[in-house]
Formats: C-alpha cells, structure tokens, sequence
C-alpha cells in the first residue's frame, strides 16, 4: 500500500525549486518511501550514475508547483527536486538526493500529479544533445544564452618530410609519336623545329604538378604547351629526381629537300608559369647533323639522312637517372623534337619521323618538404569545456586533472592537457574573418564536432573515463583516466557478512579481438601515404570461446600526412580550391616551447611533440623519422594505454599473446618509449607486459543492509593521492558466503533493497 501523508513527515522534506518561478517545501509525495534509488556504473563512460527508476505521485502543494510550472514555462523546465532526512544520531537535516523532473512524463489524474524524476539535469542535457553536431566559436548556447568568444590558440607546424613518388607508363592505345616538318610554298632555306609529347599516362600521383602527356600534342622550338608537360608548373623550388627507361622503333618516313637535319628525345625544362618559354632542353638521344650546326652532344648514331627517301625501322633504347633542380613556375616535359633546314628555290621540303611502339617508364622520386607554417587550434580542456557551454550553458562545468593545465589553476599539466584540435581550413590558412562581401566570398567553414566525438576519440586515444560528480550543489562533469574510476584503494567497508551470494562470469570483459587507432589515416590519393601509421589496427587474443571486440577508434585524425597534405595547400596558393581534408578535425600532440604557464597573462608558442620528447630511441620504419609527429599516439601505444582494461580477460594467459591481425596504415614502425619495451606496430606482445588488470571478469551479486551510516560512506567521498575521489570509484570490500574478505568495484546498488553488483577485483 502506497504511503499517503496527509501532513508533512518530520523526518524526510522534499522541495521543488524553479528559479524563474521560485521553491517551495512540498506535502511528501507518495511513495516516497519506495523510490527504487539505483546507483550504477555507466558501460559506456565507467563513471558512476545515479537513477531512479519509480515515479513519484505529487499531491497538494507540490502537484500545485509542477503544474504551475509546466503551465508557465513547458516542457523543458527543469524543476529541482530535493530530498533531505534527519540524521537519526544527530537529529540533523542531510542531503539525500536530488534530481530534477522530468516533464516530458508528466501525468496528471484525480489530483495527483506523476512525473519521473532525474538524479541530474546536465547528465539528461548530455544525453538529449551528446550527438548534435556544433560549431565550436559561435556565440550562444543550444538555448540562446549569450557565450563569450572561444580561446584559440597558435602551433608552429615545422611540416612532415614525405617521400613523393609519381608513376608514369605508356598505354598500348596511345604508343606512338610523330615529328613532321615541311617547308611549304617553295621557301628555300626554311628553319623548321617540332616537339611532341611522348604520351605518357600517370597511374600514381604524388605530386600535384604531375599530369598525363596528352598524345601527340605538339609544341614549337621554343614555347611548349600544357599538354607535353608531364610536370606542369611547379608551386615552390624543389630538386626532382627522376628515373626513366623508354624504348621505341624509329621509322623516318619523308625525308626531301633537307639542307640540315636532328631530331631525338629530351627532357625539356619550360618557365615562366602556364606561358612554358623555353629554358633548355637536356638530351637524352639524338640522331648526327647533316651540315654545319654543330653537335648537340649525346649519343651519336649513324646519319639516317643518307641513302634511300625511307630508311628501314630502327629499334632504340634509352636509360636515364638523376636530379633536375627547378624554381617555382617551372614546368618539364619529356618530348621527342626535330629541327631541320628545308626545301630549295624550287621544291618543297619534308622531313617527318614517327617512333612506333612506344614502351616507357618514368618515376618521379622527391623528398618534399614545405615550408613552416602556422595554424589555429584549440586546446582539450577548452574544447571539452564549450562543448559542455553550448549543450547546458553551464559555463565552467568541467573538472579533469587529466586535461587540467598549470595556466588553469591545475597543480601540473594533465596527460592529455596539451592535446590540440584543428582542423582542414585552419591546418590551411583560412579564418572566418574578414567575413564574406559580393565581391569575395569567404568559403572558411568553422571547426564543428559533437560531444560524442569528442569524448569517443579522447576514449580511444587516451582510455579516459566520465563520470558526474557534485561540489556541494553545482554538477561537475569529470573527465580522467579510467584509472581514477577503478581506484585500487578500499573506500568502502560492508561491516556484516553478505547474502544470496550470485556468481557468474562477466564475459563483457572478455575479448577475442581488438580494434584500436582511427576511423581515417593511411588511405591517400597521394602515393607513399602508406608510410602513415596513424590507421586502423586490428589484434586477437588467445580468447576463443566467444566473439567480442574491444573496438577504440578516434573520430578525429592523427595522421601527419594528412594534416601535411593539406596544410601544403595554403590558402595563399589556393584560395578557391577545396581539398579533403578541409572539414576533418586533426588531434595534435604538442608541448610548449616558450612562457611559464604559472606566469599570469603568459603566451604560450606550441610545437608538435618529436621522438625525442618521449621515446627512449629514434623510431624506425618510417620515411624521416626526425620530422615525424604524433608518435605516441600510434595504434600499438594506444593499445599499451588500454592494456590493464584488456588484461581483465587475460590473467590465466600471462606467456600468450595478443597478436597483430592487419592495418590501414604503415605497421613496420617500431617505437620504444622511455622505460619501456621496443614495439613494432605489426608486432606481438605477450599478455604479461600488459599493465597489470585491475578486475577480473567475474560479478558478485549479494544483498546487504543499507542504513544510514552505510548509505553515508557509499555517497562519501575518500583522499586518494591528495584528490578527494568519491568512494564509489573506489572498491568496496566485503565478507562472502564463505566467511572470506573480497573486494570488488561497484557496479550496481539498488540501496532500498540492499541488493549489490560488484566487478570482483584482481587480487
């Protein structure tokens, strides 16, 4: 039988509170007594959350409020609900819970008003909005509420060395190129020069200048054309190496009236942007003179100009290798080109001379590097912290040691302080000022992302945990490594032995396969991109009894040739063109190399972390290591963060191995951090070099009183290495059915039932 009062209880108070409308101490509801508090841990964030699965029935006065309310301000008021009790040894009022009404489950029937209730208003706000994509420096919340501008910071990006490789062959369908010169009207003495492409076809481009040679487009003696250029105007000064072997059948099929005559295969050097003047030409085969021009060097074959009008066809083969330094503008072709002085007073000349069969490969070989440059950014906290203003316009909302910085009022950096987030436009140049006008429009999108996404890569990258956490009456919500959820010291003591003791085997916590690193990263249309190792990784376990992944994959990228890619497309060289990368958010990992954070006002230069910063040695298995970034946030080192989650399963298979199954990126890199072990991306570890598991995948389920001493300490809080954590972080011990001390994390606590669900421990 429901509790019905028609008076107020002197032992228990409730009050809704609305402070647009005002709070009032209500007639107990019924069921106050029953209102199935339950305390559980959250699967996917590991923080611990409060719940109340029964609805209360509001009479009186407190039916009068929240209709009142409703009537007023509609569904999205969120009305306070307060419960407070008296100590009964101290005869003091203390804080039971709070939580907030949920009008949306309103129901109102003779008198009585029913609604559900919340433990807190910003865990339903992250609930309703987590995936609801924002851009990051507007100016008002979700619900309109003003914002003040977003801090945002500046990296010096040094730039990736990449090795470029561009590929040419030649089609069967287009193996042919044709020289022909001719006089024309009678004109003794003529000069005559033609240059044609040989028609290559790019089948892996690197670079962005490389481009197929279109067949037989022709260019003259000394002005060239886009199309027998196979590298067409070059953005910035750069040393090419190119190897090339090309092979082809001569056959000179008009030869009359030649005073002199050349022709053969070169590499021409063209400047002067898209008007291709001339530079030089450097030969690789040519045929002898006839006359008094003079040897061009090179090869010298036998003079195909004597003898018979049409001499026979002639195999050639040519091989070439070395460095072609060109400045900004320059442009290359590969072309076959013939010059001859023609004709009489009386006839017509012709020279014309056809290579049939081409065969042909060329490779462009360049370690590339741009340029320094710098882009906006913003740091984790900042971002966590408006993510959290535009979903609930709580403006400091978020506490977390781990993203926490010295400049923050923090004791010390956190882990992943200094973790920054850019993305395509700003990696780029481009900023959202000036605005757009009629005459130039401004195409700069901001940096737009969900809650989900930030949290869900920072899960991946980092094995951080969430929870909800109370400062006396304002919520925090609490982002730290996972450790801190799981803390290994006993923070709650069960003083009596337990009963209607349940064991069964958690297989949650068992995984057959793991699936660590980034949903993008290591599949480029630029070629070499494979020497990213920033992917996608997968691994198996020795478990074999069921099939379950433990799968963390960033959201956001961490490849640096991705971020380099489009960072080599600065606005100020394309300023209309769009790239692929331009929407996508890059993590960084950074360090600061000028200012004292404590320094009031400090500005602070920040540059991306290298090798040194962290590893013990140089890594290998990657193109210049000197100048590679975000190494610690590799599959294999992301792997080794979430090792004691993934030990759970593992602990009666120490000398096994969590072995590599594949990549979408570079796996022959090998990285070894300080103090620890050196790891090949591709590689195995053995389950023992796992960070210890601090559970084993095993529940407990039992029943033990819960009075008010025991629902205190439960909702205590406990000084763990000079932080004040709450005790339900901590692990709880207790006496088991066979009258022996066992500890276990909390997983669920129904306290008006005293029944409990605990992850047992690792002993």
């Amino acid at each position: 039988m429901s509790n019905i009062n028609p008076a107020y209880n002197d032992r228990v108070k409730y009050t809704l509170e609305y402070r647009p409308y005002g709070s009032e101490v209500i007639q107990d509801p019924e069921n106050w007594d029953n209102d199935d508090k339950e305390i559980a841990r959250n699967k996917e964030y590991h923080g611990i959350f409060t719940n109340f699965s029964n609805a209360l029935n509001f009479v009186g006065n407190g039916a009068d409020f929240i209709l009142m309310v409703d009537k007023l301000y509609g569904v999205n008021a969120a009305i306070r609900l307060t419960k407070d009790t008296k100590n009964p040894q101290t005869d003091l009022w203390e804080r039971a819970y709070e939580g907030y009404l949920d009008l949306s489950t309103l129901d109102k029937e003779n008198g009585k008003v029913k609604c559900k209730f919340n433990a807190g208003g910003l865990e339903q706000l992250l609930k309703s909005r987590e995936s609801e994509a924002v851009e990051i420096e507007r100016l008002t919340t979700m619900d309109g509420s003003p914002m003040e501008p977003l801090r945002i910071d500046t990296v010096h990006l040094a730039g990736r060395q990449i090795l470029l490789n561009s590929m040419f062959d030649v089609q069967e369908t287009d193996n042919t190129a044709n020289v022909y010169l001719s006089a024309g009207d009678n004109s003794g003495g003529t000069d005559k020069a033609q240059s044609v492409g040989v028609p290559l076809n790019l089948y892996s481009k690197s670079h962005e200048e490389a481009q197929s040679i279109l067949p037989q487009t022709t260019g003259g003696e000394s002005q060239g054309t886009t199309g027998i250029m196979f590298f067409a105007v070059s953005a910035v000064p750069r040393t090419l190496h190119i190897k090339l072997n090309v092979s082809f059948t001569s056959n000179i099929y008009e030869k009359d009236d030649i005073n002199h005559a050349f022709w053969g295969l070169f590499i021409g050097k063209y400047g002067g942007g898209t008007s291709y003047g001339l530079i030089s030409r450097q030969t690789l085969f040519h045929s002898d003179n006839i006359g008094g021009w003079g040897q061009l060097g090179g090869q010298a074959y036998a003079n195909p100009f004597t003898g018979a009008n049409s001499n026979p066809p002639r195999d050639w083969a040519v091989e070439w290798e070395g460095d072609i330094f060109i400045n900004a503008g320059e442009s290359l072709s590969l072309e076959f080109y013939g010059k001859a002085n023609l004709g009489s007073t009386f006839h017509d000349g012709h020279f014309a001379v056809q290579a049939l069969n081409i065969d042909a490969s060329l490779k462009i070989t360049e370690n590339s590097f741009y340029e320094a440059s710098q882009s906006k950014f913003i740091l984790a906290y900042e971002l966590g912290n408006r993510l959290i203003e535009i979903m609930t316009g709580n403006k400091a909302a978020l506490r977390s040691a781990f993203l926490g910085r010295r400049d923050l009022g923090y004791p010390q950096d956190g882990k992943g302080a200094l973790n920054g987030f850019t993305h395509g436009f700003w990696v780029r140049g481009f900023d959202r000022l000036p605005a757009s006008t009629e005459e130039e429009i401004n195409s700069f999108k901001q940096l737009t992302t969900s809650w989900k996404d930030f949290i869900t890569s920072m899960q991946a990258v980092w094995n951080v945990g969430l929870g909800i956490e109370r400062l006396g009456y304002l919520e925090k919500i609490v982002i730290e490594d996972m450790s801190y959820f799981y803390s290994p010291q006993v923070t709650i003591r069960l003083p009596n032995q337990v009963s209607k003791v349940k064991e069964t085997v958690a297989t949650e916590y068992y995984y057959s396969g793991l699936e660590f690193g980034y949903v993008k990263g290591g599949e480029y249309s630029e070629a070499m991109g494979l020497d990213e190792y920033n992917g996608k990784s997968t691994f198996t376990t020795i478990i074999n009894r069921l099939k379950n992944t433990y799968s963390r994959l960033s959201v956001y990228r961490a490849d640096s040739y991705g971020k380099e890619f489009a960072r080599r497309k600065q606005k100020t060289n394309y300023p209309t063109e769009d790239t692929s990368y331009d929407n996508d958010i890059f993590i960084m990992d950074l360090k600061r190399n000028t200012g004292d954070p404590a320094t009031p006002g400090a500005q602070f230069i920040f540059e991306e972390r290298k090798w040194q910063d962290d590893f013990a040695q140089a890594p290998t298995g990657t193109y210049s290591p000197e100048t590679a970034t975000n190494l610690r946030l590799s599959p294999f080192n992301n792997l080794l963060r979430h090792g004691w989650v993934v030990a759970a399963g593992l602990t009666k298979y120490l000398s096994d191995f969590i072995r590599y199954g594949s990549s979408t990126a570079n796996s022959a890199l090998k990285t070894k951090l300080i103090g620890g072990n050196e790891y090949a991306e591709n590689g195995n570890i053995v389950n023992s070099e796992l960070a210890p598991a601090r559970y084993i995948p095993v529940y407990k389920e039992f029943t033990h009183q819960v009075d008010t001493e025991l629902m205190q300490q439960i909702e205590g809080s406990t000084m763990v290495n000079g932080r004040k954590i709450p005790n339900t972080n901590g692990l709880i011990e207790f006496i088991n059915e066979d009258n022996e001390t066992e500890r276990g994390y909390l997983i669920n606590l129904k306290p008006n039932e005293g029944k409990f669900k605990l992850l047992i421990s690792n002993r």
